[in-house]
């Protein structure tokens, strides 16, 4: 068993130990084929039941799996001193599929599936340390088409209340680790006027950061109101700052020098029925791409915080935290493409959530591996790589087995290029798709490797 899924279930109970040790079967055996079938990573009839068993099993739920990767999480980021809590919602679609008819719907009437919103906790060098927390639901199928409706309910009955719930458990973490900076971070859809309550109480530990989606009322002197924007564009230049942004489906990664401005304000409440919100007082940083390749591409972000901006270096960290959300898509994607989590054929609707659970510690341990990779490449590999792996590699590379692992670079390279990295000098580091699809190799041949190198003769019954 590798060291890493003992630390990950050390923690782990069911209220079975039965379940416990199946528990950590299944997520070695998930692990080495995180694009395979079910039954393919079992790689054998008892061990694929005991999969379907264990899913299926009442005692088993989302919150149990998750439980000890939680708790593993934190021990990671024990000596950190800032910590990136991203969250965001991804749709995972199973039209089609067996446990179709027992989920609601996603976007339309005609596509079924479920929902998932984790919490990641990012470093400021874009290093994936686990979840925090997270949500798995599916839609009434009797709720579409009804969302003038949703709209009289309060934050607590709709679905926008996990941004909420998220900002709350990044504050319950800040509380118990008081000498750390802990700043929730969202996009968009996070833009709701309850979670900027909340961040701006008293007792409110963790910081807060939301891309703005609203232009908002302000507050303005002799009771004026003006809305958002306006205000920040009419605010005096602080600087400038040039990111890279990835490339997407449908742009090319390119580089983009921004204009900052940066402003404190005022927000007026929205109306909420039957409750009344107060003015709440925070900071808005604003970066504008100064010369767009055109006015569809331009970027172009409002990011309102509880973070104070006195200087241009405050702003600058700002708009940096709002880059490293990327993270959080870098880990949908290993989810979706690396595990193949909308390939599942799972009848009942609580297997298929206890599945995606444990992909979701898989995806996160692709994602930490490539990323630690990049951000400490001098690293031992023997660090998170056991030795029948980092050997192994140099068999398949057909070079000699040195007396020393290689460096975590050299070893993630080596991986990727079996997965389809060609490693050119034009080519950028290896990316995750590269990545999870020659970790998958590495799980098989590591596997063999152990095997032939046994000392007993492993033919002989």
């Amino acid at each position: 068993m590798e060291q890493w899924i003992s630390e990950e279930c050390a923690c782990v109970e069911f209220g079975d130990k039965r379940l416990n040790e199946r528990y950590t079967i299944v997520l070695e055996n998930f692990y080495s084929a995180p694009e395979g079938s079910i039954p393919s990573s079992c790689g054998g009839w008892n061990e694929t039941i005991g999969a379907y068993r264990f899913l299926h099993n009442p005692k088993v739920t989302p919150e149990k799996i998750m439980e000890s990767h939680i708790k593993a999480t934190k021990e990671r980021m024990k000596d950190l001193n800032t910590l990136l809590l991203i969250q965001d919602t991804s749709s995972i679609d199973y039209t089609g599929s067996r446990s179709s008819d027992n989920l609601g719907h996603l976007e339309d009437s005609r596509h079924r599936g479920l929902f998932v919103h984790p919490t990641i906790a990012v470093t400021v060098d874009r290093i994936n340390l686990g979840l925090i927390d997270f949500d798995i639901w599916t839609r009434d199928i009797e709720t579409l088409g009804k969302k003038a409706s949703r709209k009289q309910k309060p934050i607590e009955e709709k679905e926008s209340y996990r941004w909420l719930k998220s900002y709350k458990a990044a504050n319950e973490l800040a509380k118990q680790y008081p000498d750390k900076r802990i700043i929730s971070i969202g996009d968009r859809e996070s833009d709701i006027y309850e979670s900027f309550e909340e961040a701006t109480q008293e007792d409110a530990n963790a910081k807060l950061l939301v891309r703005a989606a609203q232009d908002r009322r302000l507050a303005m002197e002799q009771e004026e109101t003006r809305l958002l924007w306006p205000a920040l564009e009419a605010s005096e230049k602080l600087g400038e700052k040039e990111i890279s942004i990835p490339a997407t489906k449908n742009r090319p990664a390119r580089n983009v020098r921004l204009q900052i401005k940066a402003k404190e304000v005022t927000l007026k409440p929205p109306y909420r029925k039957g409750k009344k919100l107060k003015d709440i007082k925070l900071w808005a940083v604003l970066a504008v791409e100064e010369n767009p390749p055109s006015e569809k591409d331009k970027i172009e972000w409002m990011l309102l915080t509880t973070l104070q901006i006195r200087s241009l270096q405050d702003a600058l960290d700002v708009v940096e935290y709002y880059c490293i959300r990327w993270q959080i898509e870098i880990y949908f994607r290993t989810l979706k493409g690396g595990c193949q989590i909308e390939e599942l054929q799972l009848e009942d609707v609580e297997s298929l959530e206890n599945a995606i659970a444990i992909y979701m510690v898989i995806a996160w341990r692709i994602q930490y591996l490539l990323m630690l990779g990049r951000q400490c490449p001098d690293l031992r590999a023997d660090i998170v790589f056991c030795e029948a792996e980092w050997k192994v590699m140099f068999v398949v590379k057909d070079k000699p087995i040195p007396n020393l692992a290689p460096s975590l670079n050299e070893m993630i390279i080596m991986i990727a290029s079996i997965g389809g990295y060609l490693g050119r000098k034009h080519d950028g580091p290896p990316g995750v798709q590269t990545f999870w699809t020659g970790l998958m190799k590495l799980c098989d041949y590591a596997t063999v490797y152990e095997k032939m190198t046994m000392k007993k003769d492993v033919y002989n019954c």
